[in-house]
């Protein structure tokens, strides 16, 4: 069988599509989606074999990225902090802020205001002056970038915050995130037994913590905003409420200046080229285009390139002809603003009237 029939053939009829939900969650849906959908790409464009199939598949490193949505009820969302930006949920544990990530550098940049060099220094031990201030100066920028991620981190919690520390044999590193919360409150938190004992499935344990909490003493008001429609308030109905609204008029036709009130007729066969007006035409519109965003010195020489270049076969006069008069008319200083540079090259522009005036066989003037 073909892969792409072989995995529908799984993930449908054998039930594996709804076993890997069952198992992984609603997350998975996303990757299976996109699994099936490169085996049949992969048919598309080659051989329908599963070897080759798997094949092609390991070789390509891929990387499936998903927004992010808010966890629903009974759902538990795990995610870092450099993901949480803009996310909210009513309840957040940090349960590993007593990590640091490594701050060893082997390639320094010196700061700029002493000069412009990359140092090499594998050990701190080994650091000279200069290598000492440039990783100074790394130091700060990662304690920086740290403190940032920690302010995301506490302001995602919409009702609780839980602020955990896990920690091996080796004691923590100095500036974790829970010795800067845990100074920080330290102050104005109340101490509170914890335990954790057999009901979590762990041995009995018990410590002390700290709680900062502010109870809530109003009493809770509907959110009108979220429930919007279900309490409708009741507005006063006007006699025109009631009312079948008016038949609309129908629109008039918008007009354009530039067509001309009878379509020109077909060329006929027997004329020959004679076709140079409408040419002509649309050599005049392109310059017209174009020249306003040159330089004025350089307009004249442009204008006659574009001219050899697009009409070699009309005569030299005639170009000679239509590159004066395009030029003279922008160089006008009565059309200045109209052929300025940043001008547009079509605007449009209609309008009608009712005439007050009597007018031969009609009551409307147009322009």
């Amino acid at each position: 069988m073909p892969p792409y029939e072989l995995y529908a053939d799984l993930l449908g009829r054998q039930g594996g599509r709804l076993k890997l939900l069952r198992r992984l969650g609603p997350e998975a849906g996303d990757p299976i989606a996109e699994f099936m959908a490169l085996a049949l790409g992969y048919e598309r464009e080659h051989l329908p074999s599963l070897q080759g199939f798997l094949h092609w598949l390991t070789r390509d490193e891929m990387e499936i990225k998903r927004e992010s949505e808010p966890a629903g009820p009974g759902l538990v969302r795990i995610m870092t902090v450099h993901g949480a930006k803009g996310l909210q949920a009513p309840i957040v544990f940090l349960p590993d802020t007593l990590y640091r990530p490594t701050q060893a550098a082997r390639l320094l940049w010196v700061p700029p205001r002493e000069a412009e060099l990359l140092l090499w220094s594998p050990r701190v031990d080994d650091d000279e002056d200069l290598a000492a201030v440039a990783r100074t100066a790394l130091k700060g920028k990662i304690a920086e970038e740290e403190r940032r991620l920690l302010y995301v981190a506490l302001t995602r919690a919409e009702d609780r915050l839980y602020i955990c520390g896990w920690r091996g044999v080796n004691q923590p590193a100095d500036g974790t995130w829970y010795q800067l919360i845990h100074s920080g409150l330290a102050d104005v938190a109340a101490p509170a037994p914890f335990h954790s004992g057999p009901e979590l499935g762990l041995a009995g344990w018990a410590g002390e913590s700290l709680v900062l909490g502010r109870p809530q003493t109003a009493i809770p008001q509907p959110d009108l905003g979220r429930h919007r429609g279900t309490n409708p308030v009741a507005a006063p109905q006007e006699g025109w409420f009631a009312l079948p609204p008016p038949p609309e008029a129908l629109p008039q036709r918008p007009l354009a200046p530039s067509r001309l009130a009878e379509e020109p007729g077909v060329l006929a066969p027997l004329r020959g080229k004679d076709d140079i007006r409408f040419r002509r035409g649309r050599l005049i519109h392109r310059l017209l285009q174009t020249l306003p965003e040159l330089p004025v010195k350089d307009r004249a020489a442009a204008a006659h390139r574009f001219l050899a270049s697009r009409a070699p076969d009309l005569p030299p006069e005639t170009r000679q002809e239509v590159a004066a008069e395009t030029l003279g008319l922008i160089a006008h200083p009565d059309f200045a603003p109209l052929f300025g540079p940043g001008s547009r090259a079509e605007a449009p522009s209609w309008a009608s009237w009712k005439a007050d005036w009597p007018s031969p066989g009609r009551s409307t003037g147009c322009w």
